[in-house]
């Protein structure tokens, strides 16, 4: 999610001057904010590989007698997967199908 950075009372901060209102100087900008974070998107799919390269090795050296390892079927990056559209129900469909 982007949002625009809080200035004093909690209107949106610009960087730049203001001259009256809605004429701003070339260059003015509002500065914006992530959430989450690069950083913490990047982390967290770093985490995400590093968690599947582990069950890939433990399914390829593990070695049963009564069972196979299987790799996990988990994709390698779910972000870049595109999901399956929703269906909603109404009140009562649910109870029908």
């Amino acid at each position: 999610m982007v949002e625009p950075e809080r200035g004093p009372k909690n209107k949106g901060k610009v960087i730049g001057e203001c001259r009256g209102k809605d004429y701003y100087t070339s260059g003015s900008h509002c500065p914006l904010r992530w959430e989450p974070s690069g950083r913490t998107i990047a982390l967290a799919r770093l985490e995400y590989w590093a968690w599947r390269q582990g069950l890939l090795r433990l399914a390829a050296e593990i070695h049963l007698d009564a069972h196979e390892a299987l790799p996990p079927a988990a994709p390698a990056q779910p972000w870049l997967v595109k999901e399956a559209p929703r269906r909603i129900f109404t009140v009562g469909e649910a109870l029908r199908t």
